[in-house]
């Protein structure tokens, strides 16, 4: 399934500059997704293509409700309308609901991708996975220091290097 996701439908969704961040857009980035926060507007370099968003997950809810209907379908068809009417309601509304919490985690999914490749530009010495908790640790003490942006390069590699 995440091949899937990362093959064809973030691909199909979102376009990507080729360009990855630069050095304090990753820090930045990089933190706000460490803090769990909202990565749409905090991150450059992708644009959601919101028609091709609806079309994907109109496909998935197809596949998820064809069956269901199929095998509800003698039930459904004895029901009142007015039961059916309700049940079309909150079907809607779970629609545009799930459609919110599917389209964040696209956007998380593309965000942490575009950090990666940033990441592997900057920060190649260090592995993703075991620093990026550190980093932005890290990153957060410069920004409480103060420090400025020609120095921050060095002073997240001095305190990346002192704690190896």
């Amino acid at each position: 399934m995440n091949r899937l996701l990362d093959l064809y439908i973030l691909p199909f969704v979102f376009k990507v500059t080729p360009t990855p961040l630069r050095f304090k857009e990753l820090l930045v980035a990089n933190r706000v997704y460490e803090e769990g926060m909202n990565l749409e507007n905090n991150i450059h370099g992708f644009k959601m293509r919101l028609g091709r968003t609806y079309f994907i997950f109109f496909i998935l809810w197809l596949l998820l409700l064809i069956p269901i209907s199929a095998l509800l379908h003698s039930l459904l068809a004895k029901m009142d309308t007015h039961v059916l009417i309700i049940l079309t309601a909150l079907l809607t509304g779970a629609f545009f609901i799930t459609f919110s919490m599917f389209r964040e985690f696209l956007i998380d999914r593309i965000a942490l991708k575009i950090i990666q490749k940033s990441w592997e530009r900057h920060l190649a010495m260090f592995d993703f996975s075991e620093y990026s908790k550190s980093v932005a640790t890290i990153y957060g003490e410069a920004v409480e220091e103060e420090v400025a942006i020609g120095d921050l390069q060095r002073f997240i590699f001095d305190k990346l290097s002192t704690s190896k």
